[in-house]
């Protein structure tokens, strides 16, 4: 089940962590690297007054390290949490996560890209208990730094100790169908201080644009977006590969997020890409010289293009 939206991707993550500790004993969340930095600070934040503690997922390969996971595993762990694609927009195991959480009484939380299970396995079927991510993709523009969207499910057993709100059908005094607000469990409504979370703003209306844009794109359109998504990201990226100067240093294994390293500070790159009407990417705490690229449905093929003459011309 899918509650009705909350704030946004890193708040949805961060409740997610904290319904794992309302369902098991658990006292230490792990949390993968490659989890966003602005999603970790909203669940630090979240977490501070709380019992958790919150541990780090150690990297390899630039991926989750599952066999340090393997070994840290023990009644301790309250929840798991992996990113995919992660902030590398690399795609990670999660096949494999859920195999090794699925032991002990930890609750999976898998984090990501709603679009990309239009082509990956979506989390349910890879053992995840929880799934958070964030929605705006899914039909909103971007404005102003927002509207966001948080996006949150969980199995059905675990309906009444879900945050937000949630919809139900019902029937009115005529026996006719409808929809209506159900188990609520926000402070503002009937459960007070019972409540499961004190977050009090949904994106109602984003999430009513998310539900009108996956209606009309039914599961064909679904997957002929995620698989667009694709297509022209590794386009994007064995074609910027090929410019003297640039290579991707963590290789091809993502979606439609890649980085790329620059002859020049990725700084100075954006900068110039605004000046010159291009937004080329965001840069990476990692490294001044990576630039972190993504290519959606909405980039043509002369979009891209565009790009790698302006990369070609700032590499000369």
């Amino acid at each position: 089940m899918a509650n009705a939206s909350l704030y946004d991707g890193a708040s949805a993550v961060a409740e997610a962590c904290l319904l794992a500790s309302r369902v098991n004993p658990g006292s230490v969340v792990l949390v993968s690297e490659g989890l966003y930095r602005s999603y970790l600070e909203v669940v630090l934040t979240y977490l501070q007054s709380s019992q958790l503690t919150v541990e780090s997922i150690p990297s390899k390969s630039s991926i989750a390290d599952l066999e340090w996971l393997r070994r840290r595993m023990s009644e301790d762990i309250s929840a798991v949490v992996i990113q995919s694609p992660n902030r590398l927009g690399l795609i990670e195991a999660w096949k494999k996560v859920g195999e090794i959480t699925s032991d002990y009484p930890a609750m999976f939380v898998a984090v990501g890209d709603p679009i990309s299970f239009g082509i990956f396995t979506p989390p349910g079927e890879c053992g995840a208990d929880v799934y958070a991510g964030e929605g705006q993709g899914l039909g909103s523009s971007v404005s102003l730094g927002g509207p966001y969207l948080g996006l949150f499910a969980t199995r059905m057993e675990h309906v009444r100790k879900v945050p937000g709100r949630l919809v139900g059908e019902a029937k009115d005094v005529d026996g006719k169908l409808g929809f209506v607000l159900a188990l609520q469990t926000r402070e503002q409504h009937i459960r007070r201080e019972k409540a499961t979370s004190n977050i009090c703003t949904n994106q109602g209306l984003i999430a009513l644009k998310a539900a009108i844009y996956l209606a009309l794109l039914g599961k064909k359109g679904f997957k002929q977006v995620a698989n667009l998504c694709f297509q022209k990201s590794h386009y994007a990226a064995r074609e910027i590969e090929k410019i003297p100067g640039y290579s991707l240093p963590y290789g091809n294994r993502f979606f439609n997020e890649f980085v790329v390293q620059c002859p020049v500070m990725s700084e100075s790159l954006i900068k110039e890409g605004i000046d010159a009407g291009i937004f080329v990417g965001t840069s990476l705490e990692d490294n001044p010289y990576f630039l972190r690229i993504a290519v959606t449905e909405q980039r043509t093929k002369e979009d891209i293009n565009k790009l790698l003459v302006f990369l070609r011309r700032i590499g000369e």
